[in-house]
């Protein structure tokens, strides 16, 4: 009888350690793949695939080169003048961002606070406006708004990630000679 014991606890013991075997039906193995997690990433940089036009040719590309810094940019030279980014493909964007020179924004009110108007497309044929200030109305909203008049920065954290490919900045005739330094754009 020992040696029917031994036999029988050898086996389930191969079992389980071999082959995975359990007596619950409901275990799972882990051994399936996971999907790797998608990453955030500035999906307006060139390096990532960006691509870059705009009315009033010139530095453009300047504004999607990774870099903020205030030696190289992109200067607008009448109302309406416009940078467009094209991303690589459609992505759920999160947060937009404007590195630029013009440290007077305001977020009470009054011309400073509409510098810039900023749009995005997933069809490059329709446009939303996103709320870039606070005293702007526009049909996409901001969870967060930063107007820095240390760096120029103007910053949109999306109150709903918002799927695009495409961004438009479109320059308002107080800031024709404002400079842009970099678009970034946050998406996954």
């Amino acid at each position: 009888m020992d040696y029917n014991k031994q036999i029988v606890t050898a086996l389930i013991f191969t079992c389980a350690s071999v082959v995975g075997c359990s007596s619950d039906s409901t275990s799972t193995t882990s051994n399936v793949p996971q999907a790797p997690t998608a990453t955030e990433k500035n999906v307006a940089s060139a390096t990532n695939g960006a691509s870059v036009s705009s009315t009033f040719a010139g530095n453009e590309t300047f504004t999607i080169d990774g870099d903020t810094a205030t030696t190289n940019f992109w200067v607008g030279g009448a109302d309406g003048d416009e940078v467009n980014i094209t991303f690589d493909q459609s992505y759920s964007i999160s947060e937009i961002k404007l590195h630029t020179n013009n440290r007077s924004v305001s977020i009470s009110g009054g011309a400073a606070s509409t510098g810039f108007r900023v749009f995005i497309s997933n069809d490059d044929v329709t446009y939303s406006e996103v709320a870039m200030y606070i005293s702007v109305n526009a049909p996409i909203a901001c969870a967060s708004n930063i107007l820095s008049n240390t760096n120029g920065t103007i910053e949109c954290g999306l109150a709903i990630n918002q799927d695009a490919q495409y961004i438009r900045v479109s320059v308002l005739p107080d800031f024709a000679t404002t400079e842009l330094y970099e678009v970034e754009v946050t998406g996954i």
